[in-house]
């Protein structure tokens, strides 16, 4: 997690040092890309969507958000020194920052969505005090975002995406017609499905950009419960586990919180994203997952293991 943190903060900085000066990301980066990748990457620094260290804007921002991840979870983590818990919150405010910059809306809504639905559940024992901080939390970090895009009118990158789009009226960027071809095939074969990675390999040439979707007309009903109910599995026992040192103050090392805090925040992402992007077909963002996923099943053992031992000595 910390070097997931520290390699968010490089992908931060270098999407800042690109914005200001493309040539850099056009003399250094780009030459040592794939081939496939090298003129996509042009025209994106070019037209101020910006790829950082990668080959594609949409890569930066999977990696922006992950390190996202590793700063939230370090700020509530380390939160005795003060120096320390305001670095840690600078840095959430960069990763933000370059999330803005570099116009991915998916990234820059599901990633900042996830970090709330994690301090929501890390202050479960305030209950009373819990939704005052988060509106006001909310409220200034709106303000906050607002008076940053009104000095820096890079940062309103993203959020200018988000206005040409609902004014294009098309709000899913043609990806209604990938949701509504693959409907057709799962109508075609509803209990099993086609096959995996039928669609990409087949049809479309590419995943449909939306796992749910696309597991309905490859794997059917019949695997998308299991997916789903996996996933499902997943978040219910995460927060089940951090409850259970928040509230019940059961013996949990350090260590073992900073993992159930990170793997709240990524199963939250990736299960929201799973709704516009493919990271159940990415090797970037399907091993993080994995990893998020054993940290959960390891510190789930721990806790029966504990909870047992509580029960039979009363």
């Amino acid at each position: 997690i910390k070097v997931i943190y520290i390699l968010g903060i490089i992908f931060t900085i270098s999407t800042m040092i690109f914005y200001l000066n493309p040539n850099i990301y056009i003399n250094k980066i780009v030459p040592n890309l794939n081939d496939y990748l090298r003129t996509d990457a042009i025209i994106m620094i070019k037209t101020n969507r910006q790829p950082g260290l990668t080959g594609h804007y949409s890569t930066n921002g999977m990696y922006l958000a992950i390190g996202l991840g590793g700063a939230l979870t370090s700020f509530i983590a380390f939160n005795k020194k003060k120096s320390i818990r305001y670095l840690n919150l600078f840095c959430i405010v960069l990763i933000i920052a370059a999330l803005l910059l570099i116009g991915k809306r998916a990234h820059l809504v599901f990633s900042i969505l996830s970090m709330f639905v994690v301090i929501w559940y890390y202050k479960c024992d305030k209950k009373k005090d819990r939704l005052k901080k988060f509106i006001g939390i909310i409220i200034i970090l709106a303000i906050g975002v607002y008076i940053a895009i009104t000095k820096i009118p890079a940062l309103n990158n993203t959020l200018n995406r988000f206005i040409q789009t609902a004014e294009s009226g098309d709000f899913l960027m043609s990806r209604g017609m990938f949701y509504q071809i693959s409907m057709q095939y799962f109508f075609e074969k509803p209990i099993m499905g086609n096959g995996w990675e039928y669609m990409m390999s087949n049809v479309l040439d590419h995943n449909v950009h939306n796992v749910y979707i696309q597991l309905l007309a490859e794997t059917g009903l019949i695997g998308f419960i299991v997916f789903s109910s996996l996933f499902v599995y997943g978040i219910v026992n995460t927060i089940k586990i951090m409850k259970a040192f928040i509230i019940k103050k059961m013996n949990f090392s350090d260590n073992e919180k900073i993992a159930i805090i990170f793997s709240l925040y990524y199963q939250i992402f990736f299960v929201i994203y799973c709704m516009t992007g493919n990271p159940l077909y990415d090797e970037q963002t399907f091993l993080i997952y994995m990893i998020s996923y054993g940290m959960m099943l390891n510190l789930k053992s721990k806790y029966i293991k504990e909870m047992k031992e509580k029960n039979e000595n009363g």
